[in-house]
């Protein structure tokens, strides 16, 4: 499956599941732009709380699983790595609400990231 077709596809079961709702005028859409993306944010919060109190990257690894809450049988998938696929799901479900092109967007800041100076010219991180 392609980048695009995965973006897609997680939109869709975010609007099948309300996420999008209410969201139709310029305003609403500008507004709910900056919300999902402290969303993502957190997710990246989730992430760095999983990661506190890790020894390795074996454990940092694991993905466990838990009952889910509305106790239809499936068990949720939690953990560092989950927190990390929350994220980029979140961000994906963003770009394609807006109509980027993630896929070819992603492609061309790789080409662009190839030309760069090593470490950017002295950047630490």
């Amino acid at each position: 499956m392609e980048l695009s077709e995965i973006a897609s596809e997680i939109h869709q079961t975010a609007v099948d599941h309300g996420w999008w709702e209410g969201v139709e005028t310029a305003e609403e859409i500008h507004q709910d732009i900056g919300i999902k993306l402290l969303l993502a944010h957190s997710e990246i919060s989730e992430a760095v709380e999983d990661w506190r109190g890790m020894e390795s990257l074996e454990t940092l690894n694991l993905i466990l699983f838990r009952e889910n809450e509305q106790g239809t049988g499936f068990t949720k998938p939690v953990g560092f790595p989950t927190e990390i696929a929350d994220t980029i799901i979140r961000l994906l479900d963003l770009a394609q609400f807006i109509g980027i092109d993630i896929e070819r967007v992603i492609l061309d800041k790789m080409e662009y990231n190839k030309t760069r100076s090593y470490r950017h010219e002295g950047k630490s991180a």
